[in-house]
């Protein structure tokens, strides 16, 4: 009698127990390293990319470093002639990133770029000034380029956006804007 009851009693516990939750089938997974993905660390970027892939990965970020692709970014002025709204304007230096994207299509990931300091100083409206030490380092001062002219960082959003039109998936436009050090009005 004992082992009917008990039996009866879990079939029931059994209907009445909520079912686990499927995962969204709309979910997506997404690897940021720069390190391995941009070859920074002199692994193979190819290698990694493929890794990524074999591991489940859908997305891949990566930070588009403004004064990375700009010209003369320790300039207090912006280079004669140069316009920083055309993706084709002499000084730009894309580069890095075209292999990242090309690298990223061809493994059958998707590309997630956020735009991200630091800035060339001729961008910024308080090159240099940080008033405060990063997270207690001394060693982050030139993450400090927070404050850019909203124009001048309008023309480069622009001109990244046009640059990769149709090569890049979901964009965000800077890391931890929350924080005062990445951007501030």
């Amino acid at each position: 009698m004992i082992s009917k009851t008990l039996v009866l009693t879990l079939a029931l516990l059994a209907l009445v127990l909520p079912a686990g939750a499927g995962a969204s089938s709309r979910q997506f997974t997404i690897l940021q390293d720069d390190g391995n993905l941009l070859n920074q660390s002199g692994r193979n970027k190819t290698d990694a990319m493929s890794e990524a892939k074999s591991l489940g990965v859908d997305m891949v970020r990566t930070f588009v470093v403004w004064d990375k692709v700009s010209p003369r970014p320790n300039s207090k002025r912006k280079p004669r002639g140069f316009d920083v709204g055309n993706p084709n304007s002499k000084g730009y230096d894309w580069s890095y990133y075209d292999k990242y994207v090309e690298e990223a299509r061809r493994n059958g990931l998707k590309v997630f770029f956020t735009l991200s300091p630091p800035l060339p100083d001729w961008a910024s409206e308080n090159p240099g000034f940080c008033p405060h030490l990063i997270g207690g380092y001394s060693n982050l001062g030139r993450s400090c380029y927070w404050k850019p002219k909203p124009k001048v960082f309008g023309q480069f959003a622009k001109a990244v956006a046009r640059r990769y039109r149709g090569k890049v998936d979901l964009w965000s436009i800077w890391n931890e804007p929350n924080l005062e050090h990445y951007l501030y009005p």
